[in-house]
């Protein structure tokens, strides 16, 4: 089964080919070819069609929140999917463990004391969500669209991890977070005691989906991640609030 870093990685492999941009022979071996022959036939349009500036560095080997420095010094963060468009998280603090994400935000949050049991930072961080989601999904849209220019590639794959013959993809560019509006911000767990490992966001009062958070109890894993189909749709359709 190919899992979503490989994808990831072959669609970096993809961008490097076609702009012959070299990148180390160890991380070469972490793509898969079909993946990157699937993909690098959109890959010009993608940069054409969109006014991005040409690679002129892979910067992704060392966990870097860059994936591509472009001409002009501008950046690039590469996102895929498998299958439909879906879940991505934002660096650094999209998926962390308690003590990096609090190492990260309790200053922001203004969060005075830490808890150090596991259990309680959890019913911390889920208290925080509930109550101050508006100020979070800004701290992670800002993680989430830190480079100037976000290329998001999905079916890639089918079902059956085959590579399908069309590749499809969005781009967002750079952009400061909406201003959320907290009447229109509902979770399908609406409490602490309800809310057990996952818990989705939803925005308008349709309630389309917009990130789900996470937590796990048997692993130290602080989890949120943007649903991509919401998020596009929202914008596209000029439902987010960017004034």
């Amino acid at each position: 089964m190919l899992n979503n870093e490989q994808i990831g990685v072959s669609a970096e492999i993809a961008i490097a080919d076609i702009f012959n941009i070299p990148i180390s022979d160890k991380y070469l071996s972490r793509g898969v070819q079909d993946i990157t022959n699937t993909i690098k036939p959109i890959i010009a349009d993608i940069f054409n069609i969109n006014n991005i500036p040409s690679p002129t560095k892979h910067a992704a080997e060392n966990q870097n929140i860059v994936d591509f420095i472009l001409q002009d010094n501008k950046t690039l963060s590469v996102k895929t999917n498998k299958q439909k468009l879906g879940k991505a998280a934002p660096q650094k603090i999209g998926q962390a463990s308690s003590n990096t994400w609090y190492a990260i935000l309790a200053e922001r949050l203004g969060i005075a004391y830490i808890p150090t049991a596991y259990p309680e930072k959890v019913k911390l961080f889920k208290i925080i969500a509930l109550t101050r989601i508006e100020e979070l999904l800004g701290i992670y849209w800002e993680y989430m669209f830190d480079c100037d220019f976000l290329i998001h590639i999905f079916n890639v794959v089918d079902s059956n991890d085959i590579p399908t013959a069309d590749p499809k993809y969005i781009v967002i560019k750079k952009t400061s977070s909406p201003i959320w509006d907290p009447a229109k911000i509902s979770f399908t767990k609406t409490t602490v005691a309800e809310w057990n490992e996952s818990n989705t966001v939803k925005y308008e009062y349709d309630g389309i989906a917009i990130g789900e958070f996470q937590v796990h109890n048997n692993r130290d894993n602080f989890k949120f991640r943007f649903n991509m189909a919401g998020i596009y749709k929202l914008m596209t359709e000029g439902r987010l609030n960017f004034s």
